[in-house]
């Protein structure tokens, strides 16, 4: 009975603990969101190729009350663009609607951006640019049904 009641006092002190620490978060976790995006600045790049070093990147949204999240990111076209899948059920492509200044952390550098709803005129060549990156989603089931998904072009404020 004691090992029982060590284990859920240890538990329950673990999960205040992670409570408060997620209150003072700064840059997301996986799935886990994040609050300011942590880092130095830079200066806004000549080009976003360096992007394809990186797998995921963090996106910072709503300057007012920051909202960071991991995302994936592709170059299509020399732009760099971020996809939301199935974006009406989540609440950062709407604020990115709303206001569009965002910052963006690639590795350890955070950029100060301007993040545009982006309506690709050949889907097939993004969806090309998208698999030249994550190579791994070419076999994606052609039975599944198509998410919705929004692209927003990153550029300089």
């Amino acid at each position: 009975m004691r090992i029982l009641r060590t284990i859920v006092i240890t538990i329950l002190v673990l999960i205040v603990g992670a409570a408060f620490a997620y209150q003072f978060r700064t840059d997301p976790i996986g799935p886990l969101s994040g609050k300011q995006l942590s880092g130095p600045e830079a200066d806004y790049p000549v080009n976003w190729d360096f992007t394809n070093d990186h797998q995921t990147v963090a996106l910072e949204v709503r300057p007012e009350d920051p909202h960071s999240i991991t995302v994936v990111c592709f170059m299509h076209d020399d732009k760099l663009i971020v996809p939301s899948r199935d974006p009406s059920s989540k609440a950062w492509p709407k604020w990115i609607l709303a206001n569009p200044k965002a910052r963006l952390k690639v590795g350890r550098d955070v950029y100060r951006v301007k993040a545009t709803k982006y309506i690709p005129l050949d889907q097939e060549a993004v969806a090309a640019s998208i698999i030249a990156k994550y190579p791994q989603l070419a076999e994606r089931d052609p039975n599944e049904p198509t998410p919705e998904v929004w692209f927003f072009e990153i550029g300089p404020r």
